[in-house]
């Protein structure tokens, strides 16, 4: 008799664990490049953007694009000059598009040599969707916002 139990409750559990595995629905995460329309990206500390791209430091930067591309369509960049300027062609290559930035501080002549690395970028590489000049130099109070305005124009 307890056979016959233990057998029919073997065969009632493996029917419903068989119901359970054909009925159920299973949900796959959604992907990232549709979560994820950009990352910011720089090319180091601010003492070693002016330094000249060597090739190491070329294929650094070329790896790391290729893993920001399996993740977004984009890179936001908050300055131009220096090694920025190199970025954008890379990016392309990786189908990457480029918001280019013009870091903004309290030193005008830096500013225009910033603006006009932007321009500059933004004429030379189709990649280069948008611009945003000074992003945070307002919070970093080096800058008020009609001086900013000022530096836009």
């Amino acid at each position: 008799m307890l056979f016959r139990i233990t057998a029919a409750a073997l065969i009632a559990g493996a029917f419903h664990a068989g119901a359970w595995y054909l009925a159920r629905v299973t949900a796959s995460p959604p992907s990232a490049l549709d979560a994820v329309s950009s990352v910011s990206y720089s090319v180091g500390a601010p003492n070693t953007q002016a330094l000249p791209m060597d090739d190491a430091t070329k294929q650094r930067f070329e790896r790391e694009l290729a893993l920001i591309a399996d993740t977004t369509n984009g890179i936001r960049m908050y300055a131009s000059s220096g090694r920025n300027s190199e970025i954008p062609p890379l990016a392309r290559k990786h189908g990457l598009a480029v918001t280019a930035g013009a870091w903004a501080s309290r030193d005008p002549e830096a500013n225009e040599r910033e603006i006009q690395a932007l321009i500059a970028t933004a004429s030379k590489f189709a990649n280069v969707r948008s611009a945003v000049v000074g992003n945070e130099t307002i919070l970093r109070k080096e800058l008020k916002p009609a001086e900013l305005i000022e530096l836009i124009r």
